[in-house]
């Protein structure tokens, strides 16, 4: 059974001084170990590695993870409209 967050966020000394909130867990096998220089960075980030992390776990995968400045409107435009076909050279 697997514990409610596999990551935690720390605040943490960089050699240079300058204080940063590290994230650190595990992803696959994988050590995690990024650092961020503001606690709502650090959060975000931590968000994104477990959801991850359970779609490791379940194989569910969300449709759209991507951000984007583009409306709600605007991108069902964009993606509405045919791709071009790849052309291969001469």
């Amino acid at each position: 059974m697997s514990r409610a967050s596999q990551f935690i966020i720390s605040e943490f000394t960089n050699p240079s001084g300058e204080i940063v909130f590290r994230v650190t867990g595990w992803l696959d096998g994988t050590r995690i170990r990024k650092n961020f220089p503001i606690r709502a960075e650090a959060s975000a980030e931590r968000q994104a590695l477990e959801i991850q992390r359970l779609q490791a776990e379940t194989g569910i995968r969300t449709t759209a993870t991507r951000l984007t400045a583009l409306s709600p409107f605007a991108w069902a435009h964009f993606a509405s409209r045919p791709q071009p076909a790849f052309k291969t050279p001469p």
